[in-house]
C-alpha cells in the first residue's frame, strides 16, 4: 500500500529538517505560513462531501479520502512546531491534534476501518467528527 511509502518518506524528511537552522526574520514568514495552512486544512475539512468534491481537482477526485487525511499527515511537522505554538492558543492547538491523531489512527489500517470511500465521507461519523472538530478549530479564538 502506498500510505507505508509515504510514511517512511516523511519520516525521513522530518529528521532532515530538524537539523536545517533557521535564517533571520524566517519565523514571521513562517508562523503565517503554518497558520495559513493548518487553516487552509481546517477550512476545507469543515466543509461537506459535496462541496469538497466540487472543491477538488478532477484527478484528485477518486481518491479524496485518503488525499485529505495524507495531507493533514503531512502537515504534522507544522502542528509540533513552536512556530505555530506561538500564535495559536493551547485549544485550538489540542483540536488539531485531535484531527491528525483520529487520521493517524487510522491510515495504516487502510480500507480495512471502511472510512477512506466516498460514501463513508458523506455519513461516517468519523468525517462527520472530523468536520466538527474542523468547524470548532474556526470558530475557536486564540488567547
Amino acid at each position: 500500500m502506498r500510505i507505508g511509502f509515504i510514511m517512511r518518506i516523511k519520516q525521513n524528511i522530518k529528521k532532515r529538517e530538524r537539523s536545517i537552522p533557521d535564517l533571520p526574520g524566517q519565523t514571521a514568514r513562517t508562523q503565517q505560513a503554518y497558520l495559513r495552512r493548518m487553516t487552509e486544512l481546517a477550512e476545507f475539512l469543515s466543509k461537506d462531501y459535496e462541496e469538497q468534491y466540487r472543491l477538488t481537482e478532477d484527478f484528485a477526485r477518486w481518491n479524496l479520502p485518503e488525499e485529505i487525511a495524507l495531507e493533514w499527515s503531512d502537515a504534522e511537522m507544522m502542528l509540533h512546531s513552536q512556530e505555530l505554538a506561538d500564535v495559536l492558543s493551547g485549544e485550538r492547538l489540542a483540536i488539531l491534534q485531535m484531527i491528525f491523531d483520529r487520521f493517524e489512527e487510522l491510515l495504516p489500517q487502510g480500507e480495512t476501518c471502511g472510512v477512506w470511500t466516498h460514501e463513508a465521507m458523506r455519513t461516517h461519523p468519523f468525517w462527520l467528527e472530523q468536520r466538527a472538530l474542523a468547524c470548532k478549530f474556526l470558530n475557536t479564538a486564540d488567547n
